[in-house]
């Protein structure tokens, strides 16, 4: 039974995860302000069709995956963008000498989707070289 030999369930691993996450945006970070995302909003809404529209459909119709694919494209992207836009702000603070607020904007949701895309493209390519036999 594979389900026997695994030691602890994945689900309650991202649940513990994303709870901290949740937690560390909810103590830490701070939205951007409405009129600051006027410049780069287009770049951001094409970045966001790339990674949640496009790699989701794009792992849809690998063979074997189908709407799973779809569902661990976007969990994955999701995940990832939170992480990056966390550890930007934790390595800022180490370089610089000093913590700030973490300033969720346009441009971080476009640095943390970039990440997430090389993510998503190194795991189409682990899923494209796995077989299922």
């Amino acid at each position: 039974n594979m389900k026997a030999s695994i030691p602890f369930r994945f689900e309650w691993l991202f649940v513990a995860i994303e709870s901290v996450v949740i937690l560390l945006f909810g103590i830490f970070a701070k939205i951007a302000p409405i009129n600051e995302f006027e410049g780069s909003y287009s770049v951001f809404m094409n970045v966001n069709l790339m990674i949640f529209f496009g790699f989701s459909f794009l792992y849809t119709f690998m063979r074997g995956y189908s709407w799973s694919g779809c569902a661990v494209s976007v969990l994955m992207g999701l995940f990832v963008l939170q992480i990056s836009i966390l550890e930007k702000a934790l390595w800022r603070g180490i370089i610089d000498g000093e913590w700030k607020e973490i300033l969720v904007d346009v441009r971080s949701l476009t640095d943390g989707e970039y990440a997430a895309a090389v993510i998503l493209i190194s795991f189409g390519a682990y899923m494209g070289a796995l077989t299922l036999n």
